[in-house]
């Protein structure tokens, strides 16, 4: 569990000042190398452990497709010179395919290690007590306590609120994100860590922090839950729920009327409709990493994971993707109805699901650890769960 302990509390605050991008950069090499890491100790180290009968259909024909586009969309030059630049050589889709695969084998991997309630557990403290003190970190930027990193993002985002992220949206939907955890322990030191939570995200003025964190709590309780509802108080907590994501995506099309999001999801369905390759795009995709490449050097993310997905592994890889994600949700609903703990992670699953519909969490990489945790948890298979 040592590694798992790193990536747990080292993402969130690992930084290196003087580099081009000090809390970017540094968080995904820790990610990469940690990932990594695991994945070689449960191969050569603990080789006589147990898998936890990691069952998805659809992860490998997923991985199979990305390495295949890989192959596929590999070409010696960039899709596009720049300006006053030589031609360069484009390793840049087997570095995106390499990292993918890791995520994909430590997800796995992670299967492994959280086979039992006790390790289960543990992870969940560790996150809790860890986003109790990152939101702590970031009252005190409020208060204009002496910031223990840089204090560049202060004036470029106009909020020192951000903790080890560098911005104050990675922040909020880092906490949303762990928040569902809290409730989960009958300690009430859990319900402080969920008070400082709470007020950190409020600090961030990020709105879809609130949304993301409100379908956390929602799953979380409801799967909790169900097992003890009546037929009709199912009912009626299903069409609440379905009321309340309609209100939420009702007020989001509103908001993004005035967002950049919208534009660029319009031009990244306009790349795919309008390109005059003799494969389509729209069915392959163009490539891992060629997102930055084919629009603005400003916008490195679609700002949604799923147009994201369809930009670089096309309308094949995003739908092996949805069946991927869809068998874990259904996998992880019947844990969750069986265990409080799960259902708490189940929160933290769904949570994070929706937030990809407005974020880029999958290329954050302390984002992208709880995400995979939770994918791990929802995918560990078993039938005794306390």
């Amino acid at each position: 569990m040592w590694g798992i302990r790193l990536l747990t509390w080292g993402l969130p605050w690992v930084i290196v000042p003087g580099v081009e991008s000090p809390y970017f950069d540094p968080k995904t090499l820790l990610f990469t190398a940690g990932g990594w890491g695991l994945i070689a100790w449960r191969l050569f180290r603990l080789p006589t452990l147990p898998a936890s009968g990691w069952r998805n259909p659809w992860t490998l024909w997923l991985t199979l497709w990305v390495i295949g586009v890989s192959c596929w969309r590999f070409q010696w030059l960039f899709l596009r010179r720049l300006p006053g630049q030589s031609y360069t050589y484009n390793e840049y889709v087997w570095l995106a395919a390499l990292i993918v695969l890791m995520a994909l084998l430590l997800t796995e991997t992670l299967t492994v290690y959280l086979r039992s309630d006790l390790s289960v557990q543990l992870l969940s403290q560790w996150m809790c007590l860890c986003a109790g003190l990152v939101a702590l970190y970031g009252l005190c930027q409020f208060f204009g306590l002496d910031q223990w990193y840089v204090s560049a993002p202060a004036g470029k985002y106009g909020n020192p609120v951000s903790a080890g992220f560098g911005n104050p949206g990675y922040l909020a939907l880092y906490l949303s994100l762990v928040l569902p955890l809290c409730f989960v322990f009958s300690a009430k030191r859990y319900l402080s860590y969920a008070f400082l939570i709470l007020i950190g995200i409020w600090l961030t003025h990020a709105r879809y922090a609130w949304a993301v964190a409100g379908i956390g709590l929602a799953s979380s309780f409801l799967s909790r839950w169900w097992t003890r509802m009546r037929t009709r108080e199912r009912l009626l907590a299903v069409v609440a729920l379905g009321v309340g994501l309609v209100g939420l995506a009702w007020i989001g099309w509103g908001i993004l009327q005035t967002d950049q999001r919208l534009p660029i999801w319009m031009s990244a369905w306009k790349k795919l409709c309008s390109s005059s390759s003799h494969v389509a795009p729209s069915m392959t995709g163009f490539g891992l990493d060629s997102f930055g490449l084919l629009f603005d050097p400003s916008i490195r993310w679609a700002h949604n994971e799923w147009i994201h997905l369809l930009v670089e592994v096309g309308l094949i890889g995003t739908s092996l993707t949805a069946l991927m994600v869809a068998w874990s949700v259904r996998t992880g609903w019947r844990m969750a109805t069986r265990s409080v703990i799960i259902s708490g992670w189940f929160g933290v699953w769904m949570g994070f699901l929706a937030s990809t519909l407005v974020h880029f969490p999958g290329h954050i990489p302390p984002l992208a650890w709880v995400g995979l945790c939770a994918w791990a948890v929802m995918e560990r298979g078993g039938t005794a769960y306390g």
